[in-house]
């Protein structure tokens, strides 16, 4: 067990425990999470401005923008490459959410979305949606990031 502490607009404490790699944790939709996202990438700052502008204040989700210079790394389970190359969430239990299964995990807790969210989850298309996902980030990366380098 690895403690985490990350500092933004307000505290929020995580304890690592059961690190997994693209799996649904959140057995609620008010379990809270926090994206990590490329505010510095056009497409996906659309998209989680959207996100953010459909969520409710009571929505538990915190946005963190990895391209803001003052985002610090060093006490987050994963590093900026790997922040980079696909969207990370990290839940109030300290699981970490990569890729497509992120975007469903925020669905869950968006209103208008709720409906896709259970949708893609009950009937098995999230591996589809990341295999999409991971060919999109795959092409992104090589835009974003050249010789294990992202720039921010």
């Amino acid at each position: 067990m690895v403690p985490v502490t990350y500092l933004k607009e307000r505290e929020i404490i995580f304890r690592v425990a059961n690190v997994r790699d693209n799996a649904m944790t959140a057995a609620t939709t008010d379990t809270h999470i926090t994206v990590f996202f490329d505010g510095s990438c056009p497409l996906c700052k659309k998209e989680i401005d959207h996100y953010q502008r459909i969520a409710k204040p009571s929505t538990p989700i915190t946005w963190v923008d990895i391209s803001a210079p003052d985002t610090e790394f060093s006490k987050l389970p994963f590093t900026f490459e790997q922040a980079m190359r696909e969207l990370h969430i990290l839940d109030s239990h300290g699981n970490i959410i990569k890729g497509a299964y992120s975007f469903v995990e925020i669905w869950h807790r968006l209103p208008h979305y709720r409906w896709l969210g259970k949708l893609i989850s009950t009937t098995g298309v999230t591996p589809i949606l990341e295999y999409g996902y991971q060919k999109f980030a795959a092409w992104r990366a090589s835009r974003q990031c050249k010789e294990g380098v992202c720039r921010r």
